[in-house]
């Protein structure tokens, strides 16, 4: 698991609040759920499909936990080659 301590630190030093954090390497979304604890904005992506509900849990997608006055994206981007349900990119 990759501990919240370590984007948090990143997160503090480098962006204020409001701002927007980018995670390429979104995984289970651990990034987003920090920049959302510390009220910045976040744009997330992740190739693996498979991790779309991990991360929507964690971040609290369809609850109090996404507030609407800020930003929050989550972009899948199957890799050259791969396939989803046997139909090729999407």
């Amino acid at each position: 698991p990759f501990p919240e301590e370590l984007p948090q630190r990143l997160i503090r030093l480098y962006t204020v609040e409001e701002e927007t954090v980018l995670d390429p390497f979104g995984g289970t979304g651990t990034t987003m759920k920090v920049a959302r604890d510390l009220n910045r904005n976040c744009i997330l992506y992740e190739i693996n499909p498979d991790y779309i509900d991990t991360i929507k849990r964690k971040v609290g997608w369809r609850s109090q936990g996404i507030q609407r006055q800020h930003s929050y994206e989550l972009k899948i981007k199957f890799p050259l080659g791969g396939t989803r349900g046997g139909r090729g990119n999407e």
